[in-house]
């Protein structure tokens, strides 16, 4: 089996050979498979011989196009205070709770971004006198699901007022192209991507 074309197959083909964790040389890099989710917890404990780093900071320079400026201390510092400490990782939680909340009752009073499919109407099940009461909706419930966690968490971290027209469009965008350009694919050969980066 080759990576290329049958990647699962090699990697079934290396797990029977190996065991479950194994390491896997692609591309000049090094990529290494744990399949046992039992093994994760005690490889984490080695934090010392993990360091993540330099490929968080190979990653954000093949993605966004900018090298790390600030000082690797003082981001972990600030990355504590603010992301993993009790208080703020608590308040974070709560407010991105309550904007949830207020996400979804928006989205079903005005029933945003449904695609309201209405060829299934001969297929609907006989409902009981209590369903009868409320009008069911039939729609993608992942691009629901998406729209109202995007919606929460773009209030929480920016507030509401960064709410900009056709921001999740451009984010679903940029998210389609992420792992091509983790692979430090150039936006340039990403077609309509590239125009959108240029904006």
């Amino acid at each position: 089996a080759d990576f290329g074309t049958d990647m699962f197959g090699l990697l079934q083909k290396l797990k029977e050979k190996h065991g479950n964790i194994f390491t896997v040389f692609v591309a000049g890099k090094r990529m290494h498979f744990v399949n046992d989710p039992h093994s994760l917890s005690s490889i984490f404990k080695l934090k010392a011989d993990l360091d993540f780093d330099a490929v968080a900071n190979s990653l954000a320079t093949a993605v966004f196009g900018y090298h790390m400026v600030f000082d690797e201390q003082i981001v972990k510092d600030q990355y504590r205070k603010h992301l993993q400490g009790v208080d703020s990782l608590g308040n974070m939680a709560s407010s991105f709770q309550e904007r949830l909340k207020i996400a979804i009752s928006e989205m079903k009073e005005a029933k945003l971004d449904l695609e309201i499919n209405q060829d299934d109407d001969d297929s609907k099940d006989q409902s009981t006198d209590v369903c009868d009461e409320y009008e069911w909706i039939n729609g993608n419930l992942y691009e629901w699901t998406y729209a109202i966690v995007f919606k929460a968490a773009l209030e929480v971290l920016f507030g509401k007022e960064f709410l900009l027209e056709n921001i999740q469009k451009n984010f679903e965008l940029f998210d389609s192209q992420f792992l091509l350009l983790a692979a430090q694919i150039p936006a340039w050969a990403l077609g309509k991507f590239f125009n959108f980066t240029q904006r």
